[in-house]
């Protein structure tokens, strides 16, 4: 949040959290976890998917833009 409101550019990872309800004012890469309990709001939501290659990705297109 203090990232956002300063318009640091950022990269957040979703699992449990629902992703549209974070609004990211144009500076922030969201990387989705993509097992079948995202959004679910466990606090044992599988985050597996969000790897360290799918973040790199998200840091490359904020230095593109």
């Amino acid at each position: 949040h203090l990232a956002i409101a300063q318009h640091v550019p950022t990269v957040a990872f979703f699992s449990p959290t629902s992703a549209p309800e974070i609004d990211d004012f144009g500076v922030v890469q969201k990387v989705l976890s993509l097992a079948p309990d995202y959004c679910s709001y466990r606090p044992d939501a599988d985050n597996s998917t969000i790897t360290a290659a799918r973040l790199l990705e998200a840091v490359e297109r904020l230095q593109v833009a």
